[in-house]
């Protein structure tokens, strides 16, 4: 438990603090990535194994989030509070510099009269504002804080883009790895959406965000190239597979509004070569779903692809999707 918490803990320190709905996000994504790592290892966990890892994670989030109720909210200086502060370092500034003697002995000069505020018109020069004057340390803060913000949203933009690798790379990792990722994230460019199906993106703030899927299609054929959303294989992927089964992970949930009660995965090799649609029951929760196909020695010259079939009634409603993978187990 104490390895997830330390990395709970440290994503929820620059990411999530005090906002409940950033920590379930946080939550949210660490119980995928290890349902992904789970399904990926070769060879496979010991069912207690993975139960107790699942269990460690669940212990450590229930652990961070009683050390939050017990700890309360943070309550920060308010706008207000900031805006107060520089007015007053700024009109010390000015109170300074007016007590100070004019070494020439000139006379002290008369600001223009009018109204004035923190900022105002110069008399001499319609329409030009007086310079707001702030202290240098209060002008240094802002920078570096400035930098620092945007450096942060850099790295987090970087680390939470979606993936989208080539065909090839996909290729030569099943050969490689006999694991791969086809797509993380807000990838819709990735799949081809047959009459009466949608695809769209849904892109995150922070984080690689992921792909709607709506599906109107009734009585929907698993055969050929089938009426769901779907990837199609390239002639390398499909020689990786060859006289191989392949598992297709899919880690998905019901939209949030206009949600699917269900959905449907498919493995095609062409023709009727199907493994047919398999049905899932959805919630709000993104879960890995998983199918397997075996594929014949002949895979290499045949038509081949995955296909997710949103909504199985046909109406309309609406999927999620986090992520799709594929592994290879020999026949």
């Amino acid at each position: 438990m104490d390895h997830f918490f330390a990395i709970l803990a440290r994503s929820v320190a620059a990411e999530g603090r005090d906002s409940t709905a950033a920590r379930v996000a946080i939550y949210d994504r660490a119980r995928v990535q290890l349902e992904h790592l789970i399904a990926e290892s070769d060879p496979p966990l010991p069912a207690e194994t993975e139960y107790a890892y699942r269990q460690d994670l669940e212990a450590a989030i229930s652990r961070i989030e009683s050390e939050y109720a017990s700890r309360g909210p943070k309550e920060g200086p308010t706008a207000e509070a900031v805006a107060a502060f520089i007015g007053a370092q700024h009109a010390a500034t000015t109170d300074d510099a007016r007590a100070t003697p004019d070494p020439t002995g000139a006379p002290p000069i008369t600001p223009p009269s009018g109204p004035r505020g923190a900022i105002g018109w110069d008399d001499e020069k319609p329409g030009r504002f007086a310079a707001l004057r702030l202290p240098a340390p209060v002008v240094f803060a802002a920078a570096v804080i400035g930098a620092i913000g945007f450096g942060i949203w850099l790295i987090l933009s970087s680390i939470f883009a979606p993936s989208l690798p080539s065909m090839d790379a996909v290729a030569q990792r099943l050969d490689d790895t006999g694991a791969a990722v086809l797509f993380v994230g807000a990838a819709a460019e990735r799949l081809s959406a047959p009459e009466d199906t949608t695809v769209s993106n849904v892109r995150e703030l922070f984080g690689p965000g992921v792909v709607r899927i709506e599906s109107r299609v009734e009585g929907a054929s698993a055969n050929r190239r089938t009426q769901g959303a779907r990837i199609m294989f390239s002639r390398d992927i499909r020689a990786a597979i060859a006289d191989s089964t392949l598992r297709l992970i899919v880690v998905a949930r019901a939209a949030p509004d206009n949600p699917s009660p269900e959905f449907a995965l498919a493995i095609s090799g062409g023709a009727r070569r199907s493994s047919g649609w398999q049905r899932f029951e959805l919630d709000d929760t993104f879960r890995p779903y998983a199918i397997e196909y075996a594929f014949g020695e002949d895979a290499a010259s045949r038509l081949a692809l995955v296909s997710i079939l949103a909504d199985t009634q046909g109406q309309g409603r609406a999927i999620e999707v986090s992520e799709v993978s594929l592994k290879v187990v020999p026949n």
